[in-house]
């Protein structure tokens, strides 16, 4: 839990009334279900040919890809990532030395799906369509700031509910606000780890919520109540 703090400054002011400003840091959280998830696949292929491995990645990854536009994944959506062809090598025998055995090719494409009825469908697919490796699902929000600009008033409402109550404890009511500072905003992305979704008849997939926190620090100008003793 944040540790919130709060200040008193005093002064003197010239009609010699006694005056102090609150310094009151406000927290405010938002909860909101996931509405996009950012998945990465991978094609990996090996062959003693460079040029087969490439062709039998190639033949993967277009299947894939077809399935991603029968699914109804816009292309803007489908980005690659990564893509590798590099050597393999195996240790000869009661040697320390290294031989050239084939070579491996692997091509990743990053996919956001916003249709989570389609994400479950897809995960299953990719796998019939000789995709090898799932990376990791991660959950978020299309428009974060919305969440965010709600998190920042839930934040001042915050502060300005400590500060009245710290202003009436000391005998002093809130005349203004003398500054205000953005500490923090910031949400929490939840990422499905790869045994969540090992290969099965079907892929269960629950999106969880995100949290959405803005911290502001608030300093306050505050006055004697009317007809307070000093």
């Amino acid at each position: 839990m944040a540790k919130y703090f709060v200040a008193l400054v005093l002064c003197l002011a010239t009609a010699a009334s006694s005056f102090a400003q609150l310094t009151v840091q406000g927290r405010g959280v938002v909860n909101a279900v996931p509405d996009k998830a950012t998945v990465s696949f991978t094609v990996s292929s090996e062959d003693a040919s460079a040029t087969v491995a490439l062709d039998s990645n190639n033949v993967a990854m277009k299947k894939f890809m077809k399935s991603l536009e029968t699914l109804g994944v816009p292309k803007k959506d489908i980005q690659t990532s990564d893509f590798n062809v590099g050597p393999k090598y195996s240790r000869v025998s009661n040697t320390d030395d290294y031989k050239l055995v084939g070579f491996t090719v692997s091509n990743q494409v990053t996919v956001t799906v916003k249709q989570f009825d389609t994400l479950s469908k897809l995960l299953e697919q990719s796998l019939k369509d000789g995709v090898t490796r799932v990376s990791g699902v991660t959950f978020g929000i299309c428009e974060p700031e919305e969440l965010a600009d709600k998190a920042r008033k839930a934040a001042v409402a915050d502060a300005r509910k400590k500060a009245d109550l710290y202003a009436e404890s000391l005998g002093l009511k809130i005349t203004g606000v003398k500054s205000l500072v953005e500490d923090s905003v910031g949400g929490r992305t939840y990422v499905l780890r790869q045994a969540d979704y090992a290969p099965a008849n079907s892929v269960p997939i629950e999106r969880g919520q995100l949290s959405v926190t803005a911290s502001v620090t608030v300093v306050y100008e505050t006055a004697e109540l009317v007809g307070k003793k000093k």
